[in-house]
Protein backbone atom coordinates (compact mmCIF):
# COMPACT_ATOMS: atom_id res chain seq x y z
CA UNK A 1 0.00 0.00 0.00
CA UNK A 2 1.60 3.29 -1.05
CA UNK A 3 1.95 5.98 1.58
CA UNK A 4 -0.37 8.94 1.37
CA UNK A 5 -0.91 12.07 3.47
CA UNK A 6 -4.43 12.29 4.86
CA UNK A 7 -6.32 15.49 4.15
CA UNK A 8 -7.18 16.17 7.77
CA UNK A 9 -5.76 18.34 10.55
CA UNK A 10 -3.30 17.07 13.13
CA UNK A 11 -4.80 14.61 15.69
CA UNK A 12 -8.32 14.81 14.30
CA UNK A 13 -10.57 12.88 16.64
CA UNK A 14 -12.66 10.15 15.16
CA UNK A 15 -15.99 9.21 16.66
CA UNK A 16 -15.44 6.85 19.57
CA UNK A 17 -17.85 4.48 21.29
CA UNK A 18 -17.35 2.89 24.70
CA UNK A 19 -19.34 0.09 26.29
CA UNK A 20 -18.91 -0.30 30.03
CA UNK A 21 -20.12 -3.34 31.95
CA UNK A 22 -21.39 -2.43 35.41
CA UNK A 23 -22.56 0.73 37.21
CA UNK A 24 -20.80 0.25 40.52
CA UNK A 25 -18.01 2.48 41.84
CA UNK A 26 -15.83 1.92 38.74
CA UNK A 27 -18.55 2.40 36.15
CA UNK A 28 -19.81 5.60 37.77
CA UNK A 29 -16.29 7.05 37.93
CA UNK A 30 -15.75 6.12 34.28
CA UNK A 31 -18.87 8.07 33.26
CA UNK A 32 -17.76 11.04 35.37
CA UNK A 33 -14.29 11.14 33.79
CA UNK A 34 -15.33 10.40 30.20
CA UNK A 35 -17.60 13.44 30.30
CA UNK A 36 -14.76 15.57 31.68
CA UNK A 37 -11.92 14.44 29.45
CA UNK A 38 -13.22 13.01 26.18
CA UNK A 39 -14.87 14.56 23.13
CA UNK A 40 -16.79 13.05 20.21
CA UNK A 41 -17.42 10.03 22.42
CA UNK A 42 -20.48 7.92 23.13
CA UNK A 43 -20.66 5.93 26.36
CA UNK A 44 -23.23 3.35 27.34
CA UNK A 45 -23.11 1.45 30.63
CA UNK A 46 -24.97 -1.86 30.79
CA UNK A 47 -25.96 -2.70 34.35
CA UNK A 48 -27.56 -6.04 35.22
CA UNK A 49 -29.31 -4.64 38.30
CA UNK A 50 -32.10 -2.08 38.60
CA UNK A 51 -29.95 0.63 40.21
CA UNK A 52 -26.37 1.79 40.68
CA UNK A 53 -24.01 0.69 43.45
CA UNK A 54 -22.72 -2.71 42.40
CA UNK A 55 -21.76 -4.89 45.34
CA UNK A 56 -23.31 -2.44 47.84
CA UNK A 57 -26.64 -2.67 46.07
CA UNK A 58 -26.52 -6.47 45.95
CA UNK A 59 -25.19 -7.27 49.42
CA UNK A 60 -27.88 -6.37 51.93
CA UNK A 61 -27.58 -9.22 54.43
CA UNK A 62 -27.83 -8.36 58.14
CA UNK A 63 -24.50 -7.01 59.40
CA UNK A 64 -23.11 -6.17 55.95
CA UNK A 65 -20.45 -3.47 56.34
CA UNK A 66 -17.16 -2.29 54.90
CA UNK A 67 -14.06 -3.75 56.55
CA UNK A 68 -11.95 -0.61 56.01
CA UNK A 69 -12.71 2.80 57.54
CA UNK A 70 -15.61 4.51 55.79
CA UNK A 71 -13.79 7.81 55.38
CA UNK A 72 -11.25 6.20 53.04
CA UNK A 73 -13.84 4.10 51.24
CA UNK A 74 -14.75 7.07 49.07
CA UNK A 75 -13.49 8.62 45.88
CA UNK A 76 -10.23 10.36 46.75
CA UNK A 77 -11.56 13.80 45.80
CA UNK A 78 -15.04 13.48 47.30
CA UNK A 79 -15.08 12.88 51.07
CA UNK A 80 -18.32 12.11 52.85
CA UNK A 81 -18.53 13.88 56.22
CA UNK A 82 -22.02 12.39 56.73
CA UNK A 83 -20.80 8.86 57.54
CA UNK A 84 -22.19 7.91 60.96
CA UNK A 85 -19.90 4.91 61.63
CA UNK A 86 -16.16 4.30 61.50
CA UNK A 87 -16.93 1.18 59.43
CA UNK A 88 -19.99 2.08 57.40
CA UNK A 89 -22.79 -0.33 56.65
CA UNK A 90 -23.92 -1.16 53.14
CA UNK A 91 -26.83 1.31 53.19
CA UNK A 92 -24.61 4.34 53.85
CA UNK A 93 -22.10 3.27 51.21
CA UNK A 94 -24.85 2.65 48.66
CA UNK A 95 -26.27 6.10 49.46
CA UNK A 96 -22.83 7.65 48.84
CA UNK A 97 -22.62 6.23 45.31
CA UNK A 98 -26.23 7.15 44.55
CA UNK A 99 -25.51 10.73 45.64
CA UNK A 100 -22.49 10.82 43.32
CA UNK A 101 -24.57 9.53 40.40
CA UNK A 102 -27.30 12.09 41.04
CA UNK A 103 -24.92 15.03 41.52
CA UNK A 104 -23.36 14.53 38.08
CA UNK A 105 -26.47 13.19 36.32
CA UNK A 106 -24.72 9.96 35.34
CA UNK A 107 -27.91 7.91 35.03
CA UNK A 108 -28.32 9.12 31.45
CA UNK A 109 -25.40 6.87 30.45
CA UNK A 110 -26.84 3.72 32.07
CA UNK A 111 -29.20 1.04 30.78
CA UNK A 112 -30.47 -0.97 33.75
CA UNK A 113 -31.54 -4.60 33.90
CA UNK A 114 -29.26 -5.20 30.93
CA UNK A 115 -26.81 -8.07 31.27
CA UNK A 116 -23.88 -8.37 28.89
CA UNK A 117 -23.68 -12.02 27.84
CA UNK A 118 -21.07 -11.94 25.08
CA UNK A 119 -18.42 -9.67 23.57
CA UNK A 120 -16.33 -10.66 20.55
CA UNK A 121 -13.49 -8.76 18.94
CA UNK A 122 -13.73 -8.18 15.18
CA UNK A 123 -10.30 -7.75 13.63
CA UNK A 124 -11.41 -6.20 10.35
CA UNK A 125 -13.55 -3.47 11.92
CA UNK A 126 -11.48 -2.98 15.07
CA UNK A 127 -14.54 -3.20 17.31
CA UNK A 128 -16.25 -5.47 19.80
CA UNK A 129 -19.65 -6.87 18.93
CA UNK A 130 -21.60 -7.13 22.18
CA UNK A 131 -24.76 -9.05 23.06
CA UNK A 132 -26.98 -7.85 25.90
CA UNK A 133 -29.93 -9.62 27.54
CA UNK A 134 -32.74 -7.51 28.98
CA UNK A 135 -35.05 -8.33 31.89
CA UNK A 136 -37.46 -10.17 29.58
CA UNK A 137 -34.72 -12.38 28.17
CA UNK A 138 -34.50 -10.59 24.83
CA UNK A 139 -31.07 -10.31 23.22
CA UNK A 140 -29.93 -7.15 21.48
CA UNK A 141 -26.62 -6.33 19.81
CA UNK A 142 -24.36 -3.32 20.21
CA UNK A 143 -20.77 -2.46 19.33
CA UNK A 144 -17.89 -0.41 20.69
CA UNK A 145 -14.35 0.70 19.95
CA UNK A 146 -13.36 0.01 23.55
CA UNK A 147 -14.83 -2.39 26.10
CA UNK A 148 -14.39 -1.52 29.79
CA UNK A 149 -15.28 -4.30 32.22
CA UNK A 150 -16.26 -2.61 35.48
CA UNK A 151 -18.20 -5.59 36.84
CA UNK A 152 -15.60 -6.40 39.49
CA UNK A 153 -14.18 -9.70 40.70
CA UNK A 154 -16.89 -10.46 43.28
CA UNK A 155 -20.01 -10.18 41.15
CA UNK A 156 -21.10 -13.74 40.34
CA UNK A 157 -22.29 -15.40 43.55
CA UNK A 158 -22.64 -19.15 43.82
CA UNK A 159 -24.72 -21.67 45.73
CA UNK A 160 -22.70 -24.31 47.58
CA UNK A 161 -21.85 -27.38 45.51
CA UNK A 162 -23.98 -29.66 47.68
CA UNK A 163 -26.57 -32.11 46.32
CA UNK A 164 -30.29 -31.67 46.99
CA UNK A 165 -30.46 -27.89 47.33
CA UNK A 166 -33.87 -27.58 45.66
CA UNK A 167 -35.37 -30.28 47.89
CA UNK A 168 -35.25 -28.10 51.02
CA UNK A 169 -38.77 -26.97 51.96
CA UNK A 170 -37.79 -24.08 54.20
CA UNK A 171 -36.23 -20.70 53.32
CA UNK A 172 -32.78 -20.76 51.73
CA UNK A 173 -30.97 -17.50 51.04
CA UNK A 174 -27.51 -16.47 49.83
CA UNK A 175 -25.81 -13.55 51.55
CA UNK A 176 -25.10 -11.89 48.17
CA UNK A 177 -28.79 -12.08 47.20
CA UNK A 178 -30.52 -11.55 50.53
CA UNK A 179 -34.30 -11.88 50.48
CA UNK A 180 -35.79 -9.47 53.01
CA UNK A 181 -38.97 -11.55 53.05
CA UNK A 182 -37.03 -14.21 54.97
CA UNK A 183 -37.65 -13.74 58.70
CA UNK A 184 -35.14 -15.70 60.82
CA UNK A 185 -36.33 -14.31 64.16
CA UNK A 186 -37.29 -17.14 66.50
CA UNK A 187 -36.34 -19.75 63.87
CA UNK A 188 -33.81 -22.58 63.64
CA UNK A 189 -31.07 -21.21 61.37
CA UNK A 190 -28.11 -22.79 59.58
CA UNK A 191 -25.12 -20.81 58.32
CA UNK A 192 -22.86 -22.46 55.75
CA UNK A 193 -19.47 -20.80 55.44
CA UNK A 194 -17.38 -18.48 57.57
CA UNK A 195 -15.85 -16.15 55.03
CA UNK A 196 -16.37 -12.40 55.26
CA UNK A 197 -20.16 -12.47 54.92
CA UNK A 198 -20.62 -15.48 57.22
CA UNK A 199 -18.53 -13.77 59.87
CA UNK A 200 -20.67 -10.63 59.66
CA UNK A 201 -24.04 -12.36 59.53
CA UNK A 202 -23.59 -14.79 62.46
CA UNK A 203 -23.72 -12.18 65.27
CA UNK A 204 -26.93 -10.82 63.77
CA UNK A 205 -28.54 -14.26 63.52
CA UNK A 206 -27.41 -15.22 67.03
CA UNK A 207 -29.30 -12.25 68.47
CA UNK A 208 -32.68 -13.13 66.95
CA UNK A 209 -32.79 -16.84 66.06
CA UNK A 210 -33.91 -19.49 68.51
CA UNK A 211 -30.88 -21.56 67.54
CA UNK A 212 -28.05 -21.35 65.02
CA UNK A 213 -25.77 -24.06 63.67
CA UNK A 214 -22.61 -22.95 61.89
CA UNK A 215 -21.09 -25.39 59.42
CA UNK A 216 -17.34 -24.84 59.57
CA UNK A 217 -15.87 -25.59 56.15
CA UNK A 218 -12.36 -24.16 56.62
CA UNK A 219 -10.32 -22.38 59.31
CA UNK A 220 -10.09 -18.60 59.36
CA UNK A 221 -8.15 -15.95 61.22
CA UNK A 222 -10.48 -13.51 62.99
CA UNK A 223 -8.47 -10.29 63.19
CA UNK A 224 -8.98 -6.90 64.79
CA UNK A 225 -10.46 -4.25 62.49
CA UNK A 226 -8.08 -3.30 59.69
CA UNK A 227 -8.19 0.46 60.05
CA UNK A 228 -7.66 1.08 63.75
CA UNK A 229 -4.48 2.27 65.44
CA UNK A 230 -2.98 -0.04 68.04
CA UNK A 231 -2.14 1.52 71.38
CA UNK A 232 1.54 0.55 70.99
CA UNK A 233 1.78 1.35 67.27
CA UNK A 234 3.63 4.26 65.70
CA UNK A 235 1.17 7.06 65.06
CA UNK A 236 1.04 9.33 61.99
CA UNK A 237 -1.22 11.84 63.77
CA UNK A 238 0.10 15.43 64.13
CA UNK A 239 0.69 16.39 67.75
CA UNK A 240 -1.93 19.14 67.61
CA UNK A 241 -4.73 16.76 66.56
CA UNK A 242 -5.43 14.59 69.65
CA UNK A 243 -9.05 14.08 68.55
CA UNK A 244 -7.79 12.13 65.53
CA UNK A 245 -5.66 9.90 67.77
CA UNK A 246 -8.73 9.17 69.89
CA UNK A 247 -10.80 8.26 66.82
CA UNK A 248 -8.11 5.97 65.39
CA UNK A 249 -7.64 4.17 68.70
CA UNK A 250 -11.37 3.54 68.91
CA UNK A 251 -11.20 2.22 65.34
CA UNK A 252 -9.86 -1.11 66.57
CA UNK A 253 -13.54 -2.00 66.98
CA UNK A 254 -16.62 -0.84 65.04
CA UNK A 255 -18.28 2.21 66.58
CA UNK A 256 -20.63 5.04 65.70
CA UNK A 257 -19.42 8.61 65.58
CA UNK A 258 -21.05 11.00 68.01
CA UNK A 259 -23.30 13.71 66.52
CA UNK A 260 -20.63 16.21 67.57
CA UNK A 261 -17.97 14.33 65.58
CA UNK A 262 -20.14 14.18 62.46
CA UNK A 263 -20.79 17.91 62.80
CA UNK A 264 -17.04 18.50 63.22
CA UNK A 265 -16.30 16.59 59.99
CA UNK A 266 -18.83 18.75 58.12
CA UNK A 267 -17.51 22.03 59.53
CA UNK A 268 -13.77 21.31 59.32
CA UNK A 269 -12.79 19.75 55.95
CA UNK A 270 -9.09 20.11 56.75
CA UNK A 271 -9.44 18.03 59.92
CA UNK A 272 -11.39 15.37 58.00
CA UNK A 273 -8.67 15.32 55.34
CA UNK A 274 -6.02 14.79 58.03
CA UNK A 275 -8.10 11.97 59.53
CA UNK A 276 -8.47 10.32 56.11
CA UNK A 277 -4.75 10.54 55.45
CA UNK A 278 -3.93 9.11 58.86
CA UNK A 279 -6.33 6.21 58.25
CA UNK A 280 -4.68 5.53 54.91
CA UNK A 281 -1.17 5.66 56.37
CA UNK A 282 -2.14 3.18 59.09
CA UNK A 283 -3.45 0.69 56.52
CA UNK A 284 -0.65 1.26 53.99
CA UNK A 285 2.11 0.84 56.59
CA UNK A 286 1.43 -2.82 57.35
CA UNK A 287 3.38 -4.52 54.56
CA UNK A 288 5.89 -6.12 56.96
CA UNK A 289 3.00 -8.04 58.50
CA UNK A 290 2.51 -9.76 55.13
CA UNK A 291 6.15 -10.92 54.74
CA UNK A 292 6.63 -14.47 56.01
CA UNK A 293 8.89 -14.69 59.03
CA UNK A 294 9.28 -10.96 59.57
CA UNK A 295 9.20 -9.83 63.22
CA UNK A 296 5.95 -7.96 62.61
CA UNK A 297 4.31 -10.93 60.90
CA UNK A 298 5.26 -13.23 63.77
CA UNK A 299 4.04 -10.72 66.36
CA UNK A 300 0.72 -10.14 64.57
CA UNK A 301 0.08 -13.87 64.32
CA UNK A 302 0.84 -14.39 68.01
CA UNK A 303 -1.50 -11.57 69.02
CA UNK A 304 -4.34 -12.72 66.78
CA UNK A 305 -4.01 -16.33 67.93
CA UNK A 306 -3.97 -15.29 71.58
CA UNK A 307 -7.07 -13.17 71.10
CA UNK A 308 -8.92 -16.02 69.38
CA UNK A 309 -7.96 -18.56 72.03
CA UNK A 310 -9.11 -16.26 74.83
CA UNK A 311 -12.50 -15.66 73.22
CA UNK A 312 -13.05 -19.36 72.44
CA UNK A 313 -12.38 -20.33 76.05
CA UNK A 314 -11.76 -24.01 76.81
CA UNK A 315 -13.41 -25.38 73.66
CA UNK A 316 -10.38 -27.21 72.27
CA UNK A 317 -12.33 -28.88 69.47
CA UNK A 318 -13.50 -25.51 68.18
CA UNK A 319 -10.01 -24.03 68.45
CA UNK A 320 -8.61 -26.92 66.43
CA UNK A 321 -11.27 -26.51 63.74
CA UNK A 322 -11.20 -22.75 63.32
CA UNK A 323 -7.65 -21.53 64.07
CA UNK A 324 -5.60 -21.95 60.87
CA UNK A 325 -2.15 -23.41 60.38
CA UNK A 326 -1.40 -20.98 57.55
CA UNK A 327 -0.14 -17.47 58.39
CA UNK A 328 -2.41 -14.52 59.08
CA UNK A 329 -3.13 -12.73 55.82
CA UNK A 330 -2.81 -15.72 53.49
CA UNK A 331 -6.53 -15.26 53.02
CA UNK A 332 -7.88 -11.73 53.18
CA UNK A 333 -7.87 -10.66 56.85
CA UNK A 334 -11.39 -11.00 58.21
CA UNK A 335 -12.28 -8.64 61.04
CA UNK A 336 -15.07 -10.18 63.03
CA UNK A 337 -16.38 -8.02 65.84
CA UNK A 338 -18.75 -10.22 67.82
CA UNK A 339 -18.20 -13.35 65.69
CA UNK A 340 -16.21 -15.43 68.16
CA UNK A 341 -18.44 -14.34 71.01
CA UNK A 342 -21.50 -15.43 68.99
CA UNK A 343 -19.85 -18.71 68.04
CA UNK A 344 -19.63 -19.75 71.71
CA UNK A 345 -23.06 -18.39 72.68
CA UNK A 346 -25.60 -20.77 74.23
CA UNK A 347 -27.88 -20.79 71.18
CA UNK A 348 -25.07 -21.40 68.64
CA UNK A 349 -23.60 -24.81 67.79
CA UNK A 350 -20.56 -25.33 65.56
CA UNK A 351 -20.85 -28.32 63.23
CA UNK A 352 -17.55 -29.96 62.32
CA UNK A 353 -18.72 -32.84 60.12
CA UNK A 354 -18.70 -32.19 56.35
CA UNK A 355 -22.07 -31.71 54.67
CA UNK A 356 -23.39 -34.66 52.69
CA UNK A 357 -26.55 -33.16 51.17
CA UNK A 358 -29.56 -30.96 51.66
CA UNK A 359 -32.82 -32.65 52.67
CA UNK A 360 -36.45 -31.56 52.74
CA UNK A 361 -36.05 -30.55 56.37
CA UNK A 362 -32.47 -29.30 56.48
CA UNK A 363 -28.95 -30.70 56.11
CA UNK A 364 -27.50 -34.18 56.43
CA UNK A 365 -23.83 -34.41 57.40
CA UNK A 366 -21.47 -37.21 56.44
CA UNK A 367 -21.54 -38.61 59.97
CA UNK A 368 -25.18 -39.52 59.29
CA UNK A 369 -26.79 -36.80 61.42
CA UNK A 370 -29.87 -34.99 60.08
CA UNK A 371 -30.02 -31.34 61.12
CA UNK A 372 -33.45 -29.68 60.84
CA UNK A 373 -33.82 -25.97 60.03
CA UNK A 374 -36.36 -23.34 59.14
CA UNK A 375 -33.81 -21.09 57.40
CA UNK A 376 -30.51 -21.92 55.68
CA UNK A 377 -28.09 -19.05 55.05
CA UNK A 378 -25.46 -19.78 52.39
CA UNK A 379 -22.42 -17.56 52.94
CA UNK A 380 -20.60 -19.42 50.19
CA UNK A 381 -19.03 -16.63 48.20
CA UNK A 382 -18.54 -16.12 44.50
CA UNK A 383 -17.29 -17.78 41.36
CA UNK A 384 -13.76 -16.42 41.10
CA UNK A 385 -11.85 -16.96 37.90
CA UNK A 386 -10.65 -13.44 37.18
CA UNK A 387 -12.40 -13.73 33.84
CA UNK A 388 -15.58 -11.78 33.01
CA UNK A 389 -18.93 -13.33 33.88
CA UNK A 390 -19.80 -12.88 30.19
CA UNK A 391 -18.19 -14.72 27.27
CA UNK A 392 -15.27 -12.56 26.11
CA UNK A 393 -13.55 -13.49 22.85
CA UNK A 394 -10.42 -11.75 21.60
CA UNK A 395 -8.21 -12.10 18.55
CA UNK A 396 -8.81 -15.28 16.61
CA UNK A 397 -12.09 -15.86 18.46
CA UNK A 398 -10.21 -17.15 21.51
CA UNK A 399 -12.34 -17.17 24.67
CA UNK A 400 -10.70 -15.70 27.75
CA UNK A 401 -12.17 -18.56 29.80
CA UNK A 402 -10.15 -20.98 27.68
CA UNK A 403 -7.04 -18.83 27.40
CA UNK A 404 -6.94 -18.30 31.15
CA UNK A 405 -8.03 -21.79 32.15
CA UNK A 406 -4.67 -22.43 33.85
CA UNK A 407 -3.42 -18.96 34.65
CA UNK A 408 -4.48 -15.34 34.17
CA UNK A 409 -2.28 -13.49 31.67
CA UNK A 410 -2.93 -9.92 32.75
CA UNK A 411 -0.78 -6.80 32.37
CA UNK A 412 -0.66 -4.76 35.61
CA UNK A 413 -4.13 -6.02 36.48
CA UNK A 414 -5.78 -3.86 33.78
CA UNK A 415 -5.37 -5.32 30.26
CA UNK A 416 -4.56 -8.56 28.47
CA UNK A 417 -2.56 -9.67 25.39
CA UNK A 418 -4.87 -10.96 22.67
CA UNK A 419 -7.80 -8.79 23.81
CA UNK A 420 -7.38 -5.42 22.10
CA UNK A 421 -9.09 -2.31 23.40
CA UNK A 422 -10.25 -4.22 26.48
CA UNK A 423 -9.60 -2.79 29.92
CA UNK A 424 -10.67 -3.79 33.41
CA UNK A 425 -10.02 -1.94 36.68
CA UNK A 426 -8.73 -3.96 39.62
CA UNK A 427 -8.27 -7.17 37.68
CA UNK A 428 -5.80 -9.98 38.41
CA UNK A 429 -2.71 -8.57 40.18
CA UNK A 430 -4.73 -5.71 41.62
CA UNK A 431 -4.15 -4.33 45.16
CA UNK A 432 -6.85 -6.40 46.82
CA UNK A 433 -4.92 -7.68 49.79
CA UNK A 434 -3.62 -4.83 51.88
CA UNK A 435 -5.44 -1.58 51.42
CA UNK A 436 -8.36 0.39 50.04
CA UNK A 437 -9.21 0.08 46.37
CA UNK A 438 -11.24 3.11 45.30
CA UNK A 439 -8.27 5.37 44.61
CA UNK A 440 -6.71 2.48 42.66
CA UNK A 441 -9.74 2.17 40.40
CA UNK A 442 -9.62 5.95 39.85
CA UNK A 443 -6.09 5.69 38.48
CA UNK A 444 -7.07 2.64 36.43
CA UNK A 445 -9.92 4.54 34.77
CA UNK A 446 -7.75 7.62 34.16
CA UNK A 447 -5.18 5.31 32.55
CA UNK A 448 -7.83 3.82 30.25
CA UNK A 449 -9.09 7.25 29.20
CA UNK A 450 -5.58 8.42 28.34
CA UNK A 451 -5.10 5.30 26.22
CA UNK A 452 -8.45 5.81 24.48
CA UNK A 453 -7.69 9.47 23.71
CA UNK A 454 -4.41 8.33 22.17
CA UNK A 455 -6.25 5.79 20.01
CA UNK A 456 -8.96 8.29 19.09
CA UNK A 457 -6.54 11.03 17.99
CA UNK A 458 -3.69 8.97 16.49
CA UNK A 459 -5.72 6.71 14.18
CA UNK A 460 -5.00 3.63 16.29
CA UNK A 461 -7.38 0.83 15.50
CA UNK A 462 -6.31 -1.53 18.26
CA UNK A 463 -3.89 -1.64 21.14
CA UNK A 464 -3.04 -4.33 23.65
CA UNK A 465 -0.17 -5.03 26.04
CA UNK A 466 2.57 -7.13 24.50
CA UNK A 467 2.93 -10.71 25.68
CA UNK A 468 6.60 -10.04 26.44
CA UNK A 469 5.85 -7.11 28.74
CA UNK A 470 3.04 -9.04 30.43
CA UNK A 471 5.22 -12.08 31.07
CA UNK A 472 8.05 -9.95 32.44
CA UNK A 473 5.67 -8.22 34.84
CA UNK A 474 4.28 -11.59 35.95
CA UNK A 475 7.83 -12.84 36.53
CA UNK A 476 8.53 -9.90 38.83
CA UNK A 477 5.25 -10.28 40.73
CA UNK A 478 5.69 -14.03 41.19
CA UNK A 479 9.22 -13.60 42.48
CA UNK A 480 8.14 -10.89 44.93
CA UNK A 481 5.39 -13.13 46.28
CA UNK A 482 7.83 -15.93 47.09
CA UNK A 483 8.22 -14.26 50.49
CA UNK A 484 4.65 -13.09 51.03
CA UNK A 485 1.98 -14.65 53.23
CA UNK A 486 -0.38 -14.60 50.24
CA UNK A 487 1.79 -17.23 48.56
CA UNK A 488 1.47 -19.70 51.42
CA UNK A 489 -0.64 -22.85 51.50
CA UNK A 490 -4.28 -21.78 51.92
CA UNK A 491 -7.49 -21.58 49.97
CA UNK A 492 -8.15 -17.99 48.97
CA UNK A 493 -10.08 -16.09 46.31
CA UNK A 494 -6.75 -14.40 45.53
CA UNK A 495 -5.79 -17.69 43.89
CA UNK A 496 -7.45 -19.66 41.14
CA UNK A 497 -5.81 -23.10 41.21
CA UNK A 498 -6.12 -24.33 44.78
CA UNK A 499 -4.12 -23.97 47.96
CA UNK A 500 -0.68 -24.23 46.39
CA UNK A 501 -1.30 -21.95 43.41
CA UNK A 502 0.09 -18.44 43.09
CA UNK A 503 -1.81 -15.37 44.28
CA UNK A 504 -2.99 -12.80 41.75
CA UNK A 505 -2.25 -9.80 43.94
CA UNK A 506 -0.17 -6.68 43.55
CA UNK A 507 3.48 -7.05 44.53
CA UNK A 508 3.72 -4.37 47.20
CA UNK A 509 1.79 -1.67 48.97
CA UNK A 510 -1.15 0.26 47.58
CA UNK A 511 1.00 3.43 47.14
CA UNK A 512 3.43 1.28 45.13
CA UNK A 513 0.54 0.24 42.89
CA UNK A 514 -0.65 3.84 42.52
CA UNK A 515 2.81 5.06 41.62
CA UNK A 516 3.05 2.38 38.94
CA UNK A 517 -0.37 3.20 37.50
CA UNK A 518 0.29 6.95 37.44
CA UNK A 519 2.81 6.62 34.59
CA UNK A 520 1.76 4.82 31.41
CA UNK A 521 4.44 2.71 29.77
CA UNK A 522 3.28 3.21 26.19
CA UNK A 523 6.24 1.13 25.03
CA UNK A 524 4.67 -1.97 26.60
CA UNK A 525 1.78 -1.92 24.10
CA UNK A 526 1.42 -3.18 20.55
CA UNK A 527 -0.53 -0.89 18.23
CA UNK A 528 -2.46 -1.54 15.05
CA UNK A 529 -3.23 1.53 12.96
CA UNK A 530 -6.21 2.32 10.77
CA UNK A 531 -4.03 3.00 7.76
CA UNK A 532 -1.52 0.46 6.51
CA UNK A 533 -1.08 -3.22 5.76
CA UNK A 534 -2.03 -5.91 8.26
CA UNK A 535 -1.51 -9.64 8.59
CA UNK A 536 -4.14 -12.20 9.49
CA UNK A 537 -4.04 -13.11 13.16
CA UNK A 538 -2.85 -16.54 14.22
CA UNK A 539 -1.83 -17.16 17.84
CA UNK A 540 1.13 -19.24 16.66
CA UNK A 541 2.50 -16.87 14.02
CA UNK A 542 1.36 -13.35 14.93
CA UNK A 543 4.30 -10.95 14.95
CA UNK A 544 3.58 -7.24 15.38
CA UNK A 545 7.07 -6.40 14.06
CA UNK A 546 6.02 -7.60 10.59
CA UNK A 547 3.14 -5.15 10.30
CA UNK A 548 3.50 -2.17 7.99
CA UNK A 549 1.64 0.79 9.46
CA UNK A 550 1.37 4.47 8.73
CA UNK A 551 1.80 5.38 12.36
CA UNK A 552 2.32 9.07 11.62
CA UNK A 553 -0.69 9.49 9.37
CA UNK A 554 -2.46 11.29 12.24
CA UNK A 555 -0.17 14.33 11.67
CA UNK A 556 -2.33 14.93 8.63
CA UNK A 557 -2.09 17.74 6.11
CA UNK A 558 0.14 20.10 8.06
CA UNK A 559 -2.68 22.01 9.74
CA UNK A 560 -4.16 21.77 13.22
CA UNK A 561 -7.83 21.96 14.18
CA UNK A 562 -7.52 25.61 15.25
CA UNK A 563 -6.45 26.56 11.71
CA UNK A 564 -10.04 26.02 10.64
CA UNK A 565 -11.47 28.52 13.14
CA UNK A 566 -12.43 32.11 12.35
CA UNK A 567 -9.46 34.46 12.73
CA UNK A 568 -10.63 36.09 15.97
CA UNK A 569 -11.07 32.68 17.65
CA UNK A 570 -7.51 31.65 16.89
CA UNK A 571 -5.96 33.76 19.66
CA UNK A 572 -6.74 31.24 22.39
CA UNK A 573 -6.76 28.07 20.32
CA UNK A 574 -3.89 28.42 17.82
CA UNK A 575 -1.18 30.19 19.82
CA UNK A 576 -1.86 29.41 23.51
CA UNK A 577 1.87 28.91 24.10
CA UNK A 578 2.27 32.71 24.28
CA UNK A 579 1.23 33.47 27.86
CA UNK A 580 1.94 35.64 30.90
CA UNK A 581 3.27 32.90 33.17
CA UNK A 582 4.39 29.26 33.17
CA UNK A 583 0.95 27.67 32.86
CA UNK A 584 -0.11 24.55 30.91
CA UNK A 585 -1.14 25.00 27.29
CA UNK A 586 -2.46 22.85 24.45
CA UNK A 587 -3.03 23.57 20.77
CA UNK A 588 -6.40 22.47 19.49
Amino acid sequence: MPYRVLDQPHSQRRKWRIICVGAGASGLYLAYRVEQRMKDTELVIYEKNSDVGGTWLENTYPGCACDVPAHIYTYSFRPNPKFTSYYAGNEEIEEYFKDFEEEFNLRRFIQFQSTVVKAEWKDDEGIYEVEIRDAQGNIKKDWCNALINCSGVLNNWKWPDIPGRTSFKGDMVHTAAWDKKVKPAGKKVAIIGIGSSGIQVLPQMQKIASSVKVFLRSPVWITPQLGGLGAESDSPVPDDKPIITDILLRGQQPFKFTPEEVSMFKQDPELLLTLRRCMEVVICSSLDAFRVGSPKQILVQQLVQKQMEEKLGDNEELKKAIIPKFPVGCRRPTPGAGFLEALVADNVTPVYAPIDCFTETGIKTKDGVNHEFDVIVCATGFNIGFVPFFDLKGRGGISMREAWSEQACCYLGIAAPGYPNYFTPLGPRGPWGNGTVLVALELNIDYFITMMIKMQTQDIKACEPSLKATNEFSQHADEWHMGSVWNQNCRSWYKRGGENSKPYLWCGTTPSYLKTQSTIRFEDFDYEYLHGNRQEFSPATFNPDLLTYFRFAYIGNGLVGADYLPMKEKLDKLVPYLRLSDTPWEIE
